[in-house]
């Protein structure tokens, strides 16, 4: 018997302007991010991530156990799966930004695919 996760798709509202390039910091706490919907309108930019223990702490780049910074090249209207290493590299953040690497010329929508993690906290 096969065990299905619950995937959600929960909009966050990226504000770019040429002065900000991250998104407000989002509660991924019992979640992970699997994928990114990018809209038609956008800028071509690559998404990083920061990271962070607490939704107004110090964000930080989220790296790899090698030190790369974890990338994603993305275009406008492409639906993005997260490969593995980089699902559980974010995953391992309870709070996260996205950051793009080029402003915006507007406010920009992604669409965030997520699954619900169990909570081995208790």
């Amino acid at each position: 018997m096969s065990s299905l996760s619950r995937i959600e798709a929960r909009e966050s509202v990226m504000p770019i302007t040429p002065a900000t390039t991250s998104a407000a910091g989002e509660d991924l706490t019992l979640k992970s991010i699997v994928g990114i919907q990018m809209p038609a309108a956008w800028t071509g930019a690559d998404i990083t991530f920061t990271g962070a223990t607490s939704l107004t702490g110090t964000y930080n780049p989220i790296t790899d156990s090698g030190g790369n910074i974890i990338t994603l090249t993305v275009a406008k209207d492409e639906a993005i799966t997260l490969t593995e290493a980089h699902r559980l590299g974010v995953a391992a953040w309870p709070f996260v930004k996205l950051v793009v690497s080029v402003a915006q010329v507007a406010a920009r929508t992604l669409s965030l695919m997520l699954e619900e993690r169990p909570n081995w906290r208790g």
